[in-house]
Parts: C-alpha cells; sequence; structure tokens
C-alpha cells in the first residue's frame, strides 16, 4: 500500500539522500567536538560522577524542606 503511494509523489528520491547527509554531518560535527576537547576538561568531566563533594555549592544545595 504505502509503495504505491510513494511512487506518485514526485522528487521522493530525494529524501533518503537528504536524510543521510544530515546524518553524516551532525556525526562529523560531533565526531570534531570531541576529538577538539582539550584533556583536562575530558579528565574533569569524567571525574564528576565519583566526586563526593559538590564543586559548586550554590547550585548543588539541598532542596528545602
Amino acid at each position: 500500500m504505502f509503495k504505491h503511494i510513494f511512487e506518485r509523489i514526485e522528487g521522493i528520491g530525494q529524501y533518503p539522500l537528504f536524510s543521510l547527509l544530515v546524518f553524516l554531518t551532525f556525526f562529523i560535527g560531533v565526531g570534531l567536538w570531541a576529538y577538539t576537547l582539550g584533556k583536562p576538561y575530558v579528565a574533569h568531566m569524567g571525574q564528576l560522577p565519583l566526586d563526593e563533594q559538590p564543586t559548586n555549592p550554590t547550585t548543588d544545595a539541598q532542596p528545602c524542606k
């Protein structure tokens, strides 16, 4: 059923190519961003889940009762 509907749409073949290009652009952009991150920043972010003390007491404060 869908095959017959898609056959009647003109230019439908461009959408998969456009989707692939958007995906590749985003994927390459995120890869380049991750590659250019500094090692100190990556090490700091890697240690955040393991830190026992909050780094910013104003945002890590306990909620009011």
